[in-house]
């Protein structure tokens, strides 16, 4: 049982990493040619421009039931 159980592993080892090579294959060959530049194509890689994200702590809000 136990042989079986690793053979069975092995197999479907196998099997997903044929089938994801293949998904990969077919994925490289749908974009070798760059893209045309158009605004409703999607972005392939490259290098973009640095982000800056700058934000502020608002202020605290007063604890229930303070006078202040």
């Amino acid at each position: 049982m136990r042989l079986y159980a690793l053979a069975l592993g092995i197999l479907m080892t196998l099997g997903y990493g044929c089938v994801a090579d293949m998904a990969v294959a077919g994925a490289r060959r749908e974009h070798d040619s760059p893209p045309a530049a158009s605004h409703d194509t999607v972005w392939w890689g490259g290098t973009l421009a640095p982000v800056t994200v700058e934000a502020e702590r608002p202020a605290r809000p007063r604890a229930h039931g303070t006078w202040t």
